[in-house]
């Protein structure tokens, strides 16, 4: 049986396209698993390894002054005075998980295709494709800080938020067929449009 050979890499441009197009299907509904899973399908065919990254995340946006945070380990991290002015922010613990991010090694890049869901809360940020110091820091407190027009985002990598990615596997089968068929498109240079969720 011959072995397959690995995809030759997109361009960066290329994978940057994948990643508007899922942060365009999934907008700002509450889909950071479904958007992460998709984004790492699509860029597998594009010959890039992402990796889900489950965090909590704190987002601040400093022109309006609203904050939200989404997971327990940046919660506990917050003093009893932040805790209050996230008192209309503040997820339940039921639904108080986290968030799912993607990381690639090299270049060290940061990808939030679903950080716009915060958007409906009045916290006005994009989803974020940026570079970083260290796409594998230590798990026990790896975290990542961005700093943006207007906004500034504080992810810690969180292991109480592996939850989030127990059915994974779901996800990516409802789409597997897909994704091949995207990267093809994009590699190209074709226009591709998806259905919103």
């Amino acid at each position: 049986m011959k072995r397959r050979e690995p995809l030759p890499k997109a361009s960066l441009e290329t994978l940057h396209r994948a990643f508007e197009l899922v942060g365009q299907r999934f907008g700002t509904n509450t889909a950071c698993v479904e958007a992460a899973v998709m984004l790492q399908g699509i860029a597998k065919h594009l010959g890039y390894d992402l990796k889900l990254r489950p965090v909590s995340v704190g987002v601040n946006d400093t022109v309006s002054g609203g904050s939200i945070c989404m997971g327990r380990k940046i919660w506990a991290s917050l003093t009893p005075e932040q805790h209050e002015t996230l008192q209309g922010n503040a997820l339940s613990d039921d639904d108080n998980l986290g968030h799912v991010v993607l990381t690639l090694d090299e270049p060290a890049l940061l990808m939030d295709p679903n950080l716009r869901q915060v958007n409906p809360r009045g916290i006005n940020v994009p989803n974020l494709f940026v570079p970083i110091e260290d796409a594998d820091p230590d798990p026990e407190d790896g975290q990542w800080v961005v700093n943006g027009k207007g906004f500034e985002v504080h992810y810690i990598l969180d292991a109480g938020a592996n939850p989030l990615l127990e059915n994974i596997d779901e996800y990516r089968a409802i789409e597997e067929g897909d994704y091949q068929r995207i990267a093809k498109a994009l590699r190209h240079g074709l226009a591709v449009e998806l259905a919103p969720a």
